[in-house]
């Protein structure tokens, strides 16, 4: 939002260079996210992380669109919530604020989803690679 004198609020648009700037933003922070949560995470939250990506995978696979962009919300947030870096979460959910205004189709974009869901949590511990591939923005790249 953007205050415009003698219009009032608007949305801001934002140029192509500034939402990938944005986006590599997002991405350095999910990593250090990433990082923290492969240190703390105990067996149940990895259970957990396990359980929600196949409810994941089971909702984009059947077409649910909107079901799939809670659990991926919901995976988020376990995953910011393991990491415990409340900082870095906030300037994730600032970021992403500015940039993403449907999540649900973005999220789909590149056949990233597909991707991901396919590709099981290795061990009972995952790693930061293995959190970070999950968390990165669809738009991020490899």
């Amino acid at each position: 939002m953007e205050i415009v004198r003698n219009r009032g609020a608007c949305v801001r648009a934002i140029s192509l260079a500034e939402a990938l700037h944005v986006v590599e933003a997002r991405a350095t922070l999910e990593g250090l996210v990433a990082g923290r949560a492969a240190e703390r995470v105990d067996r149940e939250q990895t259970e957990t992380l396990r359980a929600l990506t196949a409810d994941m995978r089971e909702a984009f696979d059947r077409g649910r669109l909107t079901r799939y962009g809670e659990l991926s919300t919901r995976l988020h947030e376990l995953v910011y919530d393991i990491a415990g870096h409340e900082t870095a979460h906030r300037i994730i959910q600032e970021l992403r604020a500015r940039t993403v205004r449907q999540p649900d189709v973005v999220s789909l974009m590149g056949n990233r989803t597909a991707t991901s869901l396919s590709e099981p949590w290795t061990s009972s511990r995952p790693s930061q690679p293995e959190i970070r591939r999950r968390l990165r923005p669809p738009c991020a790249g490899t």
